[in-house]
């Protein structure tokens, strides 16, 4: 799977995922995962066009994410 992830840098890399894993979805499904302080695990799933659509998703959030990383960099 094509998995992107957010910790202490950011990294979008083609990784094996375990068979239990709420990102283990198969055929056309896309799924989006996110593990939070706050609420936890939040998994999102749903039909797709396939690696396209996860793909743009995932360029969509980290490009969200930097912006928010570089402005919190510039009110410091």
């Amino acid at each position: 799977k094509l998995i992107g992830t957010i910790d202490r840098r950011l990294e979008v890399a083609p990784k094996l995922v375990p068979i239990n894993h709420p990102l283990c979805v198969h055929g056309t499904l896309n799924a989006i995962h996110i593990e939070t302080d706050l609420a936890r695990e939040i998994t999102l799933v749903g039909y797709g066009a396939g690696r396209e659509t996860i793909s743009a998703i995932l360029n969509d959030l980290l490009m969200v994410l930097k912006r928010r990383a570089k402005s919190k960099r510039l009110l410091r």
